[in-house]
């Protein structure tokens, strides 16, 4: 899989000085089972994508060099060059007054992707490597994600039609409350990412 070979063609390359890896990694290498998971709990990824994250994580582990693996989920943003992501999706699709189809029963803590790279590099300036859980504190299901979305970006919320992960039939498994608790980065770098809230009106400003 891409996210191995990535890691193993960065691991044999010859380098003068031994550079700190980074690697993005996900939520999904949790069953979603209970939520509320810390860096400590152990993984049971389900799915190719989830397993294929996981064995990168565990190579990196195992290679020797200093590393930061920062675990995200639901990563959102805007800019030029940013993938299209559940909150993009969900404003292209509103402003068109198309109907969405939004989860009532996965729940997570979505990643503001500015403040995932805040955070990458407050780690990098103390020098504190390791596994980290980056995410907003807040844990909301997907379908209150977007109702969020919806008011912030003063879209219309009837658009927004609430269902569930088995009637919605999604191709590859998701964890059902794959929810971060943050303490390890926090004690780290004495800072958190903000609020589903004011991550949303910040990357309000940015897009208009």
């Amino acid at each position: 899989a891409v996210n191995v070979l990535a890691i193993e063609n960065i691991l044999e390359t010859p380098f003068i000085n031994r550079p700190t890896i980074i690697h993005i990694s996900t939520d999904y290498v949790f069953d979603g089972e209970h939520g509320n998971y810390r860096e400590t709990d152990t993984p049971n990824p389900r799915g190719n994508y989830a397993r294929s994250k996981m064995a990168a994580e565990n190579i990196l582990n195992s290679a020797g060099f200093e590393y930061i693996i920062v675990r995200t989920q639901v990563l959102f943003g805007s800019g030029q060059n940013v993938r299209p992501n559940f909150v993009t999706w969900l404003i292209n699709n509103l402003r068109e007054k198309k109907t969405v189809q939004v989860v009532n029963d996965q729940i997570g803590c979505p990643s503001y992707a500015p403040d995932v790279a805040e955070a990458l590099f407050r780690l990098l300036e103390k020098q504190a490597y390791g596994l980290f859980h980056v995410s907003s504190p807040d844990a909301l299901s997907r379908y209150d994600f977007a109702l969020q979305v919806a008011h912030i970006f003063e879209l219309d919320v009837s658009l927004i039609h609430e269902t569930t992960t088995e009637k919605l039939k999604q191709k590859s498994p998701r964890p059902m409350n794959s929810s971060f608790i943050l303490d390890k980065l926090f004690n780290n770098i004495n800072w958190q990412p903000r609020s589903v809230k004011e991550a949303l009106h910040h990357m309000k400003t940015e897009v208009e």
